[in-house]
């Protein structure tokens, strides 16, 4: 198994040489533990089916299903298609738009330990990336920017470490810019997903190692003070963030299995170029897995 690092900044790792169809429980808790370490990891040249990938990805933690339940595999509600192919008819083949904003997916739900994979079952030279931003790095850079901390402080009424967000499924952008993406969701689904709230600096669960948490999409205002100002600091926040640290971009290619965890990054997806060429469509498996418990090591 070869790993290589794609950030001099310990921030994202590519491996080669391994089958995950097959791999050894050792090689399995690797992988696992260089999520926790690296944050992304990139798991190049697999070939899975629908049971074979959830089956290996349950080693990762345990499924939880996508709000977006409709484009889920038949017979597998724990796997959700994103696809830019659109047929003759208009019809697309997933969801178009897996959220070409920064977030961090599923930081609406109470709980907070959730990683994210994405199997590419097709790609294709035009196919849309990801980005990924670090938010170990982003809690370093707002540490080493008094003025913000200070005020970010100031409308809490607490220290930094003692500050909550309010989160609800959406992008917190999209109320104050029309022109901001959303993922389109009814009313009546909203409200059965709810929200929550999170510290803005949270300790990881598996790692220890402190970060700030999804201050992005989902992130809608801090707990304390007043709403707007609250809104408005969390802009000024991730703008920091996103201009200053450790960033990746990924090019899907066939068989790329991309794992992250939400819990110390941000990310998001260009926007895809819907296609009728199924060769040269983006179609990606996701899942999510709750590593609640994990061990590590």
């Amino acid at each position: 198994m070869k790993i290589r690092n794609l950030h001099a900044r310990d921030f994202g790792c590519v491996v080669d040489g391994v089958d995950l169809r097959t791999a050894s429980e050792t090689q399995q808790r690797q992988i696992r533990d260089l999520v926790f370490r690296k944050r992304v990891v990139i798991v190049k040249n697999q070939q899975f089916d629908a049971a074979g990938y959830e089956s290996r990805m349950r080693l990762m933690g345990s499924p939880v299903p996508h709000v977006l339940e409709e484009y889920s595999l038949p017979g597998h509600r724990n796997i959700v298609t994103l696809s830019d192919h659109i047929d003759a008819r208009g019809n697309t083949g997933g969801i178009t738009d897996g959220g070409s904003f920064w977030h961090s997916d599923m930081a609406y739900y109470p709980r907070p330990n959730i990683l994210t994979a994405l199997y590419a079952v097709n790609a294709s030279e035009a196919s849309s990336s990801t980005y990924f931003i670090d938010l170990q790095d982003g809690w370093n850079i707002l540490q080493n920017t008094p003025p913000l901390l200070d005020r970010i402080e100031s409308e809490a009424g607490s220290s930094i470490a003692q500050t909550a967000v309010v989160h609800a499924f959406g992008n917190r952008r999209k109320a104050r810019q029309a022109n901001q993406a959303e993922q389109p969701l009814s009313d009546d689904r909203k409200r059965d997903v709810g929200g929550t709230v999170h510290p803005l600096v949270r300790r990881h669960a598996v790692s220890g190692v402190d970060s700030l948490f999804a201050i992005a999409g989902s992130a809608m205002h801090l707990l304390d003070g007043d709403r707007q100002a609250g809104a408005d600091l969390l802009d000024e926040l991730e703008d920091l963030v996103v201009n200053n640290a450790n960033f990746i971009e990924h090019r899907y290619e066939p068989g790329d299995l991309v794992i992250w965890d939400n819990a110390s990054l941000i990310h998001k997806g260009n926007v895809s170029n819907l296609t009728t060429d199924p060769e040269q469509a983006r179609i990606l498996w996701r899942m999510n897995l709750d590593y609640t418990g994990v061990s590590h090591g």
